[in-house]
């Protein structure tokens, strides 16, 4: 008994094996799909940051090269103010001084020393409009170091956008790799999911008793004498029950991975579409239709007839 049920322990064993193998590929899909997903997702956040990023960017840059040349030209003029009141200044001091010393001349008119107190005066007035005028350029030139240390700081800002966008472009270009990658990883996982051997999924014979069995084309022929129910040869979904043109009556049950069972013969239905199946159910009675009663079973995937008799446990 023990070497009976050797080889049906090991069909199902390997079976079992290629099942899990199969599920193994088909999860690992499904994580890879959702990673493609949040890549994707990821890469058009980075790659709007990186437009709105490039916008602030662009607009600091320029407004860092207008404020450099007004910085420039402000310099420029504001030094040759101050050089120009200088001077101004220095000659009005150096004119009051010549004045002063003509003070101690003697025998001077009155007319003489009239005309000299009014050119004091006016002298006095240029020489407080020329303080007033120095006292606006320090105060420019506070200004103007203050704009400068604002200037700095929008150097630094354009400096810090510039790595940024630095950053977020090697991110992207890292995530545009990651996505390829997987994409790549997706197609070679979905072509192995293709190629899988589904000959070690056993199906059970879809009656209990028969007169013999015969291949017919990759289906199977299964001749029987007596009534009896059919079996369900393996869980799943019934998609049709009923009749088909001059076939007959078929049941079509769905199961994983994509496979169909399909039963063609003379048989009372006891399953509706939609109805879920276990192993074994039972899925409706065979009639008895003269000698020659045949209950004719196929397994196809995609549409594509199976090697039946290969995946049947009988």
């Amino acid at each position: 008994m023990r070497f009976a049920l050797w080889p049906i322990l090991l069909s199902i064993g390997l079976a079992s094996a290629e099942y899990q193998s199969e599920s193994f590929l088909k999860d690992k899909l499904k994580d890879q799909s959702t990673q493609i997903k949040d890549y994707r997702q990821n890469l058009k956040k980075i790659e709007q940051q990186l437009f709105d990023k490039n916008k602030h960017y662009l607009r600091s840059l320029n407004f860092i090269r207008d404020l450099s040349a007004k910085i420039g030209k402000l310099e420029l003029e504001m030094n040759k103010s101050q050089m120009k009141i200088k001077n101004q200044f220095s000659q009005v001091q150096e004119l009051v001084g010549l004045y002063l010393i003509s003070q101690l001349e003697e025998g001077r008119s009155e007319e003489a020393v009239l005309e000299e107190q009014i050119y004091l005066r006016s002298l006095q007035k240029k020489s407080s409009i020329l303080r007033r005028n120095l006292d606006n350029i320090n105060l420019l030139k506070k200004r103007f170091d203050e704009m400068s240390v604002r200037f700095s700081e929008y150097q630094a800002v354009e400096k810090d956008l510039s790595g940024l966008l630095s950053d977020l472009e090697n991110q992207r270009k890292n995530l545009k790799v990651n996505v390829r990658k997987l994409s790549q990883s997706k197609i070679d996982l979905l072509k192995k999911i293709e190629q899988a051997d589904y000959s070690s999924f056993k199906f059970f014979r879809p009656l209990k008793r028969f007169q013999k069995y015969r291949k017919h084309k990759l289906g199977v022929n299964f001749y029987y004498r007596r009534k009896q129910s059919v079996l369900a040869p393996k869980a799943g979904k019934v998609v049709y029950s009923g009749q088909l043109a001059n076939y007959g009556t078929v049941i079509v049950i769905e199961h994983h991975h994509e496979l169909r069972s399909i039963l063609l013969g003379s048989m009372v239905v006891g399953v509706k579409k939609g109805d879920q199946v276990k192993r074994g159910q039972k899925l409706g009675r065979l009639i008895k239709k003269g000698k020659k009663n045949i209950l004719y079973y196929e397994i196809r995937k995609k549409n594509q007839v199976q090697n039946t008799l290969a995946m049947l446990t009988l």
